[in-house]
């Protein structure tokens, strides 16, 4: 039966070829549309999934009021608060600080130099907590002591080549000091679905050093005591099951009694308040002041997800009005087939074996479009070429799960109206002026332009969004 229904396909695709290749076109441009969607959300919700301990880890954000008015709100916070959260609050296992760390690093040896941006001052537990993957140094004493340096394999190769840069110096000269680098430990290139862009990572013990020799030094040891030089990602490794609001709800009284009881705070009528966000989200959800990168807008992502849905929705609903517009002629046929004795279920399966054939082809043409234009559609998004193509699974499990619903119910439609013609009517030529399924078809053809005239609406939206954000 089911070799017969596909002949009896074939014979009827090559007799219409104009028809199947307009169906397969159609479907399939939706369906590339909706893959490099899905590869785009995919990978816009994969942050931080490289990071084992992402559901423990959290960044403090801090806001400032003054005169019971909002200040800022920012990413960075105060260096002393990390240290002091854990001592006071048994919830934290582990915190760990970064601090902007840009340089003009040379190796005079080689007699290379190259202005880096993408560093920070880092205490020796962020190797640990943001997943620096190490293949050379190890991870207890690799950021343990002043001016110690540990490089990605890419900028190792930068300023060493195929040299050991393990045990080597990398000096930093700037107008005010020079300053002597021995690399310690060298990390597989830090991944791209990261809120963070890390190329190389200094001992967070240099940046006192450097404070102590400018001049007038620093008394006050201001890395680990400040609660005014809001210059620092801080970061902690909570007890696996701490609530966040419960913890959350201890903090106005920490900022109480360690920042807005300064002199400071106090002359100038300053609050501060400190808030928790989780790693995962950061990509998302964090938009304030001295991000570390420009993030991306979570509700976008959202609004971008369910334009997939709606452009592989007006495929199928274009396969329909197609097959529906048919009828007169495939009702003739369906008469003279059930005379010659045809069940109504064996027309069914015909139909759907029709349906399923051109949804595949067209899966099997966007499936290839799709790995052709990869590399201009990564370009374009600013996705790392490196990147697989769905990092969370889930999505193409989805897609396909959608694929087959979509084609069982485009299909099912044109395939039960179809098969339900009675011979007579139909051969006395009765159905060509009845009125049957045009309610149908014509509220199909409604919502197809209606669904357009959202989408087009929407992304104009998103797109001024976009470039509001940028500015």
């Amino acid at each position: 039966m089911l070799i017969n229904n596909l002949k009896i396909a074939m014979r009827n695709f090559k007799k219409r070829k104009e028809y199947a290749l307009l169906n397969i076109l159609g479907l399939s441009i939706g369906m590339v549309c909706c893959l490099f969607i899905f590869r785009y959300v995919s990978y816009e919700r994969s942050f931080e999934n490289f990071n084992p301990k992402k559901t423990d880890i959290v960044r403090l954000r801090l806001d400032s009021y003054q005169n019971e008015k909002m200040s800022w709100q920012s990413a960075t916070i105060y260096p002393a608060i990390g240290p002091t959260m854990k001592k006071d609050f048994p919830e934290v296992e582990n915190f760990c600080r970064l601090h902007d760390a840009e340089m003009l690093l040379s190796n005079d040896e080689r007699q290379i130099k190259f202005g880096e941006t993408k560093g920070y001052f880092a205490d020796p537990a962020s190797v640990s907590m943001l997943k620096i993957n190490l293949v050379k140094g190890k991870e207890e004493n690799v950021l343990d002591a002043p001016y110690k340096l540990i490089l990605s394999e890419s900028t190792a190769k930068k300023y060493f080549g195929d040299e050991e840069p393990v045990g080597k110096r990398l000096v930093n000269r700037s107008s005010t000091a020079t300053t002597v680098f021995e690399v310690t430990g060298v990390f597989k290139d830090y991944p791209g679905n990261s809120h963070l862009d890390i190329e190389y990572l200094a001992a967070y013990k240099t940046l006192q050093k450097l404070a102590d020799d400018q001049p007038g030094g620093d008394s006050l040891n201001s890395t680990e005591t400040s609660f005014g030089w809001y210059d620092f990602y801080t970061y902690l490794q909570l007890k696996p099951g701490t609530d966040l609001k419960k913890f959350e709800s201890k903090f106005p009284a920490f900022c109480d009694r360690y920042i807005n009881s300064q002199e400071f705070s106090k002359a100038n009528d300053i609050k501060n308040s400190l808030y928790l966000l989780p790693l995962k989200d950061i990509h998302l959800q964090s938009h304030f002041n001295q991000e570390a990168e420009v993030n991306d807008n979570g509700q976008s992502v959202a609004f971008l997800f369910m334009i997939a849905f709606f452009i592989i929705a007006i495929a199928w609903i274009n396969y329909i009005n197609l097959a529906t517009a048919r009828f007169i002629e495939r009702a003739k046929e369906v008469g003279v087939r059930k005379v010659m004795g045809a069940l109504r279920s064996s027309l069914i399966n015909q139909f759907m074996t029709e349906s399923f054939i051109l949804n595949i082809s067209a899966l099997f043409i966007a499936v290839v479009a799709m790995f052709l234009l990869n590399p201009l559609f990564a370009g374009f998004t600013g996705i790392p070429a490196e990147a697989p193509l769905f990092p969370m699974p889930v999505y193409i499990i989805g897609f396909m799960a959608m694929f087959i619903t979509g084609t069982f119910l485009s299909g099912l439609y044109p395939a039960i109206v179809l098969s339900a013609f009675q011979p007579i009517t139909v051969l006395q030529g009765i159905f060509k002026n009845s009125a049957r399924g045009l309610v149908l078809r014509r509220g199909l053809i409604v919502g197809q332009f209606a669904t357009s005239v959202i989408l087009i609406a929407g992304t104009i939206i998103v797109y001024q969004q976009v470039k509001n954000l940028e500015n």
